[in-house]
């Protein structure tokens, strides 16, 4: 019996450890998930308002924290449209683990971090919903987050028929499922949505079957990595006094991979039918290849495309297109060219019942020089190109038959005056020279090569080429006048310094550079100086980035290694004559000179390409005076040494961090020096003359 009583005291004394344990751990995993959802909230507002609008955030409205469960309120801040709400909450109830009883229910034996339910909170704005669905949240979702930082994803929409401002959509249903890791560093998923129709009493548009899914990863550069697409089953549009247009298995899939500093990429388009007026118009197919793309410059590229569209929806009323936008989309094209990437479309293809037509193009690129200005490339960036189009005969007949069927015209007639029509304008062109005929097929060339340019094998000069160009591409992205007569508003300042933003100007004056990561996880770029300096390497670092993806902080910072000492002498000299940078010995006895650059209330384009040359400028110019170092002496004992031999971190290394946080301002009147190109139009006075231009007076002129 004492044997009996003593073994249901260990069970009983086991269970409550075992209670306590998981009492202990699921309030630990509550505690955790609290601390974690505010960080989460930040990246995924940085994330919205870099790739959406800043007028799209998500706010935590409450978290009330529990033992086994806890409650939370997000609330999404949409933007408002003349709306005075436009707020949508969502509840979540989070069962924290490390075990739900309701997943092992399911089969899932997996630990868990959390298991969390999600539905909407009736408002103002989803008032008319839940209307609709008689209480029923629209949205139903189950997220289950795993200790690895997994989260598992399975959302569904309850279909809605609605009509708002004169449209009606028939919406039935949609399901999310997917998975992404810590941070969404990878996701992979799919969003399923059976079938939508709108109509606006004129123009009806049914969508059945349509898809997007993703297996994507970020990469170095901060893309997606990876491949995505999207489908759908049919596609029509109709409108009155037009012609119906219906497209049958429609599928896009995009595909990006990288290497080193490099992007590739692919783009296929397929249309497996397509009718206009329920009549077959056939298959269309198109495949791109974008192999060696600079990272840094599409990145650039990919950020100024989210900018504008940031801009159409947040500020609907300022221009779209600032010349600010020009500058960098001719400084991020120039980098982009830096490797000699290669464009191919193999091919876009169209077949129809009655023959095919088909494009094939493949180009490899060259840098060029930019224009004075930096708007425009100074030269041909073809280093070859060869394309060929090849269009059946039979296929434009039946093409043009059918727009004289529409007129009215008998199918027999129709198909003859085609013929008659399409033989008339196709012997024309070949007698120009403008096209080859073999057999049924109607063949185009054009041929690029060792600056030599032949249509259909003849050879044209490459002045009339580039005349045609100038006259039809945009005047306005091609104009040095236009970007020089910036409105105020197009002038709007860099308020933030993205790390592809510098690359992008470190790749366009031709440095060579790797990116890297600082102990904290902040960006690090690292620069090769060359040109014979002792600063072979150049570090730019960007403070604050791991938490504030503004960077409006950064250090650009080159370290010396002379071959002799450093006399003390030689660094109060150069503190005392150069306005730009700092010099101090480090506490390896090295020398180093520092220069910030601060965005925080804006800074112009023009003033941050300027201030990075300056820094590599002084780079040079300090290590000149180096090389006129006096040997130091007892008397002229190197900073970084203590009177006992031991070396003592210098002041402006040491403190660097303390004086990052507390403001400062420090203010240098000079007089301008007077000269009568001053006033010259495009003659400016800058610290530091555009790279090809030398100082002249107070104007930088041409070299």
């Amino acid at each position: 019996m004492h044997m009996k009583k003593r073994l249901i005291t260990l069970a009983v004394s086991a269970l409550l450890a075992v209670v306590a344990l998981y009492t202990a751990t699921s309030w630990y995993v509550g505690q955790r998930i609290q601390e974690e959802s505010s960080t989460a909230v930040q990246s995924l507002n940085a994330h919205l308002a870099k790739t959406w609008s800043s007028q799209v955030q998500i706010q935590l409205k409450s978290y009330q924290p529990g033992v086994y469960q806890s409650r939370a309120q997000y609330a999404l801040m949409l933007p408002s449209n003349g709306q005075k709400n436009s707020t949508i909450l969502i509840a979540n109830q989070i069962d924290h683990g490390p075990i739900d009883l309701s997943a092992l229910l399911r089969g899932q034996w997996k630990p868990l971090l959390a298991n969390i339910h999600s539905t909407l909170i009736k408002t103002p704005f989803t008032d008319h919903l839940f209307q609709l669905t008689k209480g029923e949240s629209v949205l139903d979702g189950q997220t289950r987050i795993t200790f690895d930082g997994v989260a598992h994803v399975d959302w569904k929409m309850l279909p809605l028929d609605l009509t708002h401002e004169g449209i009606r959509s028939v919406f039935a249903g949609a399901t999310l499922t997917g998975k992404a890791g810590p941070a969404l560093s990878w996701v992979e998923g799919e969003l399923d949505v059976p079938s939508l129709v709108l109509d606006d009493g004129s123009v009806r548009i049914e969508i059945d079957s349509s898809r997007i899914h993703a297996d994507t990863r970020v990469g170095s550069f901060g893309l997606n990595i990876g491949e995505s697409g999207a489908s759908i089953l049919r596609l029509k549009v109709t409108r009155p006094d037009s012609p119906s247009i219906e497209i049958n298995k429609l599928a896009s899939r995009f595909m990006v991979d990288e290497s080193g500093p490099l992007i590739n990429g692919e783009i296929h388009y397929d249309i497996h039918q397509l009718k206009v007026n329920d009549k077959d118009w056939g298959e269309i197919s198109f495949a791109a290849y974008l192999d060696k793309l600079n990272g840094d410059a599409t990145k650039s590229l990919i950020d100024l495309y989210n900018r504008i569209l940031s801009r159409s929806i947040d500020s609907p009323d300022e221009s779209l297109i600032q010349n600010t936008d020009i500058r960098q989309f001719w400084l991020s094209l120039h980098a982009l060219l830096k490797n000699n990437p290669d464009i191919r479309i193999q091919p876009l293809r169209w077949t129809t019942p009655d023959g095919e037509g088909m494009f094939n193009l493949s180009a490899r690129l060259t840098q060029t020089a930019l224009k004075p200005g930096g708007v425009g490339l100074d030269g041909n960036p073809f280093l070859a190109l060869q394309s060929t189009l090849s269009v059946s005969r039979s296929m434009i007949s039946g093409l043009v038959a059918y727009g004289f069927e529409n007129e009215g015209l008998p199918h027999l007639k129709a198909r003859e005056r085609a013929m008659r029509e399409i033989q008339s304008i196709v012997g024309l062109a070949a007698r120009l020279k403008l096209v080859k005929i073999e057999g049924d097929k109607i063949i185009s060339t054009l041929l690029l090569e060792k600056g030599q340019l032949k249509f259909n094998g003849l050879n044209v000069p490459s002045e009339a080429v580039m005349a045609f160009y100038k006259k039809t591409a945009p005047a306005y992205w091609l104009s040095l006048q236009a970007a020089s007569q910036a409105k105020p508003q197009e002038l709007a300042p860099i308020a933030h310094l993205n790390p592809s933003d510098i690359a992008i100007i470190l790749t366009s004056a031709g440095f060579v550079f790797e990116q890297l990561q600082d102990e904290r996880g902040d960006p690090l770029l690292r620069v090769k100086t060359g040109d014979g300096a002792e600063a072979a390497i150049v570090d730019i670092i960007f403070y604050g980035c791991g938490k504030d993806t503004t960077c409006q902080d950064i250090l650009l910072k080159a370290t010396f290694s002379p071959k002799k000492p450093v006399a003390l002498q030689v660094m109060n000299d150069w503190n005392a004559k150069n306005r730009w940078g700092r010099a101090f010995v480090n506490d390896k006895g090295l020398a180093t000179i520092e220069m910030d650059i601060n965005a925080y209330g804006g800074i112009g384009r023009d003033a941050l390409e300027s201030m990075i040359y300056t820094f590599f400028d002084i780079v040079k110019d300090f290590d000149q005076s180096l090389d006129k170092n006096p040997s130091a002496s007892a008397s002229n004992r190197s900073p970084s040494s203590s009177r006992n031999g031991q070396k003592k971190l210098s002041a402006p290394a040491k403190n660097r961090r303390a004086q990052r946080s507390i403001p400062s301002l420090q203010i240098s009147l000079m007089r301008m020096p007077q000269s009568a190109d001053t006033n010259t139009p495009g003659c400016d006075h800058p610290m530091h003359c555009p790279r090809g231009q030398q100082q002249a007076n107070t104007c930088c002129r041409a070299s």
